[in-house]
């Protein structure tokens, strides 16, 4: 994972290289402490916001024995540029693309190979 420098008076595209995404993480709105992330494609520094786009959250399934994580679409997000906290690079994860039809898929063909290995237990628990 790689920083990306963000200031108001910086280039107005902020773009991942080939292969990778962004990762922005922000200031919540009432909550001092607390900060959200969230995944995307590209940004744009437009004033004093910065709009990202085709944006992700990453998310688990919650009702299998086996974890398996996916990406729930979020699409456009405007965020005040103050609140933006930090921009990471990182190359592009496995479940970026991944809709929670194919996690359950995935999560059915490891449930029968964490059976076959006795891990299902574990993960079972895991989950609940």
């Amino acid at each position: 994972m790689e920083k990306i420098e963000f200031k108001l008076d910086g280039p107005s595209v902020i773009a991942p290289g080939r292969g990778c995404i962004l990762l922005a993480r922000f200031q919540l709105v009432g909550r001092q402490q607390e900060l959200g992330s969230i995944f995307c494609d590209y940004g744009i520094l437009s004033g004093r916001s910065l709009h990202l786009f085709n944006c992700r959250a990453k998310t688990f399934l919650m009702d299998c024995p086996v974890p398996c994580d996916y990406a729930l679409k979020v699409d456009a997000m405007t965020v005040p540029c103050e609140q933006v906290v930090e921009i990471f690079q990182l190359p592009a994860p496995p479940w970026y693309h991944r809709l929670e039809e194919d996690a359950l898929a995935l999560a059915r063909q490891t449930q029968d190979l964490a059976e076959d290995v006795g891990l299902v237990g574990l993960f079972s628990s895991m989950t609940q």
